[in-house]
């Protein structure tokens, strides 16, 4: 499977190698690119299975690989959808040691495993926890190029930059995009041509060149400047390794005045310090010093004033607003109780009839059943008549008169079944009959059958020889014994061939003898230990050899190069001088002093030259020493050479004794002649088998003939050929069993219908029996329903009928009679009760029809009643307002009282004067407020001067010339601590050259360092320029190509992120704000600009998508893409800009894979509106998912 993964990454690695279409060519600028690079190369997740991580102890999630389709998972907040983004992440990019998802089921049973489809081929990978490689196809780790292959350039962090996003990850991503110096602003520029690589090829060039050396920054930490500062000491140190006591004095007075000069420019440089700080202070506190005095003014202005608590205000207002408040109610009451107390003087209900409303209310209830009765009585009475004519009709057709009584229920209804049941008995007899025929007809027929079978033959002993026989496994055994031993003779030939240096016969082969593996192990060891020391022998010889060739090369250039004088040169000039010296002191005249100035200066001459090349001098005495050391050691490498090399031969030869023995060419190698024994033996395998084979070939023959001439007998033919004896036998043996088995399936049959027949009888007897049963009791029901004995139950039935209606005719016209007479004599009571009704309380009414009088009684006693009301709620009405008018003029004397008390306080006598006095109050305290803050202010910001002393400094300049001293100040610190460093840097150089002065640094030294350092500076140069110069080329190349392709990015930018805010805006622009290039978003008339920071929340969050879109077109065209992971990004969408997001995904859905996690309702009901088909729904936790135990 391992396999499988590289084979499906390499195919989408080569298909990203494909050239890809520039944006703004080819199809227009800002077309949306083809999905993915040409070829494939999209990976796509069918289901991801989380083990013990995080929330989730066993959780799969499947999804949809389909283009062109979203797959939308809904979750509630905490249900694990986040995860989901984390746990593809660590399945492609590795599980971290200390992962958060550990917090639940630990690690030890951790484990990620993904369904992939990449290029229409189905991958499997699985992550488990741990380290090393832990990445596998569920059988075979895979390895780590075929995941690169599968991969491409991405990594964990374009990962979360590009691909599993959250809405932090997509504004911080979206910044980054907006800026083109950005990582992911290069990523995008660069569109789908892989320029991506380029940049940070151009970026890697120009560190390596800054790290060498900046011409802006010289520091001793690079090395092209540490060099250049190393080749100037050491020419300075060499220059005065001899100087005389003069200069050293020179030096010491250099220290000094450095170390000087710079104490006084720090000493100046603090004073200033000190200078600014008191005007910066004065700065800070001259604002607050002109609110204090503008304080202390309105204080003195505003005179004496009284001192209230806080909140008098308020409480002053509140008191006038219910003084106020309450006047108004106070007069308001009174008014309303003399309106109420005039209306209750119209009140005056009649009290006779209100006295007597319990017996009139009950009569006029009555009133309502007799007027119902007279409605109802005509068409009661019509009833009754119809009903007594219907049942008269049908007693005529039933043949009674008047006397007979109609039967009862019971008798009917069990006539009724009675008769049911009479149409089942004569279909089950009919049936029963035909059944018993047919079952007799079976009958004979089986009797027929089995008489017409012959008798088997006995095959039992036949049966268990086949059978014996074919367990021998013959004749398959002696073919596969066979075939056994040709395979085991090729088996054989081709073991001898495969013998390396030497063919063999068998016989040859069986006279050999291998060595045991000890001997031959320590063989191979004293071999290899031979061989090891003579290469080491040589390769010591050798190296000796060259390094002596090499130093007396040296010592020859530098002799012949620098003229060097010879070895003792020195001290025999010296000892000439000297010699000539001792003459002239015991005076030796003209010729001696003049002997002797010719040897001073040619002592003086070795010794100069000497001094100009003592390196030289000092390399040629070491190459000398070196010299003769090397040609001690070359003799003794020569002989360790000839000694190793006897003792190779000697191992060689015991090598060689074993070789032969065995069957091997004596020059043979060790690996080789372990390849020869392996093949030997496996050649010795192959000879056992065929033996063996042979053995078993003889075997199988021999019982394969005495088999045959025992089946032959048993079966009574001639012996011949055991195959065709088997087939004979066995054709025997199932003639037998298929005559055995007819007669046995005959004689079941036999039984099976003997059983039926009889069966069939006794049921047409039971039918019989049954009908006429029920003939017999069929005389009793004619009686009790009073129907003639000769009648025909048919006819019977039709009369039960006639019998129910007549039943319910005869019932109607009972009720209906009653109800008759009940509603005659409710009238008769109702007109007698209401005659005397009217009699006691209205006389007049007594003329009148009852129900007339009634409606006249009743109208009357609801207008009485509603007087009564009115005068009962007219005198409760006046209580309250009396009440009200009470307690209202109570409140309004408390107000005025409270309001007058609060003036007292404001010692003012009316409310205009008080309202005067209250901004007084006002102004006063603002004013010490604002004193107490300003001179808090002075106190903290006044650098711990007093505040007459800053009021002085204050008076004595004014801002403008404070400000231009503050400046000059600060621009002179500037200048000192430019100055500083430089004196520091000066008197730093100065100590170290009068240091190294007193020291005495040796010449030779200073010399070697001074050439090392120029050549490390001329080393460190060339690399520097080459690294500039290629640095240079390729960002002239890159600029080029950016500014062909960045007009088709901003197009196809505009473009997304217009469709996502619906045309809210009309796209976007690159602007250059003179450091970088940003990006800006175009208002809906084209025109207007604004700057990202400048946009709403959810429109910035749109661009961010739009850009964020665009950079996964242009990365899937180069590159294969992984699925994209959106995790609540539209949250701050509306739902119109949600749908156009979701539409924007299921467009990008065809390039890559887009999964988008939310916990939101409305996104999934959004979701919906999409055409059928373009998004695949899952919800948690009710997933189609396998949650197993």
């Amino acid at each position: 499977m391992a396999g499988a993964v590289a084979r499906a990454a390499a195919a989408g690695d080569a298909a990203a190698g494909a050239p890809a279409a520039r944006s703004g060519t080819g199809a227009g600028a800002g077309a949306r690119p083809a999905a993915g690079p040409a070829g494939g190369g999209l990976m796509r997740l069918t289901s991801l299975l989380l083990e013990s991580y995080g929330p989730f102890q066993r959780q799969e999630i499947l999804l949809d690989p389909t283009p062109g389709r979203i797959n939308l998972l809904v979750a509630p907040n905490g249900a694990g959808k986040s995860v989901l983004r984390r746990a593809f992440g660590d399945l492609l990019f590795d599980i971290p040691e200390r992962s958060p998802m550990s917090w639940l089921y630990g690690t030890q049973n951790m484990r990620l495993t993904a369904q992939l489809r990449q290029d229409g081929a189905g991958l499997t990978l699985v992550r488990r926890k741990g380290r090393g490689n832990t990445l596998s196809d569920g059988t075979a780790p895979v390895p780590p190029e075929a995941l690169r292959l599968l991969l491409g350039s991405a990594d964990r962090r374009l990962f979360e930059d590009l691909f599993g996003l959250d809405s932090r990850l997509l504004r911080e991503g979206g910044e980054e995009l907006c800026r083109s110096s950005g990582r992911l602003g290069q990523m995008l520029l660069a569109g789908s041509g892989g320029l991506g690589r380029v940049q940070r090829l151009l970026e890697g060039l120009c560190q390596e060149r800054d790290a060498i050396g900046r011409a802006e920054r010289r520091h001793v930490s690079q090395p092209i400047w540490a060099a250049a500062a190393e080749a100037t000491d050491a020419q300075r140190a060499l220059g005065q390794a001899a100087l005389r006591p003069e200069a050293f004095l020179a030096l010491e007075k250099r220290a000094a005045e450095a170390a000087e000069t710079l104490a006084a420019l720090r000493r100046e440089r603090g004073e200033v310090e000190a200078a600014r700080a008191q005007l910066a202070a004065l700065r800070a506190v001259r604002p607050w010093l002109g609110r204090r005095d503008a304080a202390v003014a309105v204080l003195a202005e505003a005179g004496e004033v009284p001192r209230l608590e806080a909140g008098f205000e308020a409480r002053w207002r509140r008191a006038l607003e219910t003084h106020t408040a309450a006047a108004a109610a106070a007069a308001n009451a009174a008014e309303q109780a003399a309106a109420v107390a005039a209306t209750l003087a119209t009140a005056a209900p009649d009290t006779t009839l209100l006295d007597a409303a319990g017996p009139v209310e009950a009569v006029l209830r009555e009133a309502v059943t007799a007027r119902n009765a007279a409605r109802d009585l005509p068409e009661v009475e019509a009833s009754c008549r119809e009903a007594e004519r219907e049942a008269a009709r049908l007693r005529h057709e039933l043949g009674w008169d008047a006397a007979v009584a109609v039967p009862p229920l019971p008798a009917v209804r069990a006539a009724r079944e009675r008769l049911a049941a009479l149409a089942g008995l004569r279909a089950m007899a009919e049936t029963a009959e035909r059944e018993a025929l047919a079952a007799g007809a079976l009958l004979a027929r089986a009797r027929a059958e089995l008489a017409a079978l012959p008798e088997a033959e006995e095959i039992g002993a036949l049966a268990a020889m086949v059978r014996e026989i074919r367990g021998m496994g013959a004749p398959a055994r002696l073919e596969a014994a066979q075939r056994a031993v040709r395979e085991a003779e090729a088996e054989l030939a081709r073991a001898l061939a495969r013998l390396p240096d030497r063919a063999l016969t068998r016989a040859a082969l069986a006279a050999t003898q291998a060595p045991a593996d000890a001997v031959l192990a320590a063989r191979e060891a004293a071999l290899g230990e031979a061989e090891a020391a003579h290469r080491d022998a040589l390769r010591e010889r050798d190296r000796l050899g060259h390094e002596l060739e090499a130093s007396r090369a040296e010592l020859e250039r530098l002799r012949r190069e620098a003229a060097l004088p010879a070895p003792g040169a020195l001290a025999e000039a010296r000892a000439a001088r000297d010699e000539l010296w001792d003459r002239v002191c015991a005076g030796g005249g003209a010729g001696a002093a003049v002997a002797f100035e010719r040897a001073l200066r040619a002592a003086d001459a070795v010794a100069d030259a000497l001094l100009a090349h003592a390196a030289e001098a000092a390399r040629a005495e070491a190459l000398h020493h070196r010299i003769q050391v090397l040609v001690a050691q070359c003799d003794v490498a020569q002989a360790a050479g000839e000694g190793s090399a006897a003792a190779l031969s000697r191992a060689r030869a015991a090598l060689a004794a074993l070789a032969e023995a065995a069957g091997a060419p004596g020059d043979m190698l060790p690996a080789a002649l372990r390849s020869f024994l392996a093949a030997r033996g496996a050649a010795l395998d192959r000879a056992v088998e065929l033996d063996r084979a042979r053995a078993e070939e003889a075997a199988a023959a021999a019982a394969l003939t005495e088999a045959a001439w025992r089946l032959a007998v048993t079966l009574g033919v001639p012996e011949g050929g055991l195959p065709a004896l088997l087939e004979l036998a066995e054709a025997r043996i199932i003639t037998a069993r298929e005559a055995v088995a007819a007669r046995k399936a005959a004689e079941a049959e036999l039984r099976r219908a003997t059983h039926d027949s009889a069966e069939r009888q006794a049921a047409a007897e039971r039918a019989r029996a049954a009908l006429a049963a029920w003939t017999a009791a069929w005389s009793e029901v004619a009686a009790a329903l009073a129907r003639p004995a000769e009648e025909a139950p048919e006819a019977s039935g039709a009369a039960l009928a006639l019998m129910d209606e007549l039943r319910g005719h005869e019932a109607v016209a009972a009720r209906d009679g009653a109800r008759v007479r009940d509603m005659q004599a409710t009238l008769e009571a109702f007109s007698a009760r209401m005659a005397a009704l009217c009699a006691q309380v209205a006389p007049g009414l007594g003329e009148l029809p009852p129900q007339q009088a009634a409606a006249r009684l009743e109208a009357a006693l609801k207008a009485q009643r509603a007087e009564a009301a009115r005068l009962q709620a007219l005198t409760r009405a006046r209580d309250e307002a009396e009440a009200r008018a009470v307690a209202a003029s109570a409140e309004a004397r408390l107000a005025a009282e409270a309001l007058a008390a609060l003036r007292a306080a404001l010692r003012v006598e009316d409310d205009e004067a008080a309202e005067a006095q209250l901004r007084r109050i006002a102004r006063v305290a603002e004013a010490e407020a604002g004193l107490a803050e300003a001179r808090g202010q002075i106190l903290a910001l006044g650098g711990g001067m007093t505040e007459a002393a800053l009021d002085a400094l204050a008076a004595a300049s004014s801002a403008g010339v404070d400000e231009a001293e503050f400046t000059r100040l600060g621009e002179r610190l500037e200048e000192l601590a430019r100055l500083i460093e430089a004196a520091s840097a000066e008197a730093r150089s100065a100590a170290e050259a009068r240091d190294r002065a007193g020291q005495g640094e040796d010449a030779a030294a200073a010399a070697a360092r001074r050439e090392a350092a120029l050549a490390a500076l001329s080393r460190h140069s060339e690399e520097a320029l080459v690294l500039h110069a290629a640095a240079s080329l390729l960002r002239a190349a890159l600029d080029a190509e950016r500014a062909e392709a960045g007009s088709g990015t901003v197009a196809r930018i505009g473009e997304v992120f217009r469709a996502l805010t619906g045309g809210g805006q009309a796209g976007v622009a690159v602007e250059d704000d003179g450091a970088d290039q940003v990006l800006m978003a175009l208002e809906p008339d084209g025109r207007a600009r604004k700057t990202v920071a400048e946009l709403s929340e959810g429109t910035r969050d749109q661009l961010f998508l739009a850009l964020r879109i665009v950079a996964l077109e242009a990365y899937a065209q180069a590159n294969p893409a992984l699925p994209f992971i959106a995790d609540d990004i539209l949250q701050t969408f509306d739902d119109a800009r949600a749908t156009a997001g979701l539409r924007a995904l299921l467009d990008l859905s065809s390039v890559v894979q887009v999964v988008v996690l939310t916990h939101h309702p409305h996104v999934q009901a959004l979701a919906r509106t999409l055409p059928a088909g373009a998004v695949h729904m899952l919800v948690l936790p009710e997933l189609p998912i396998a949650s197993a135990a």
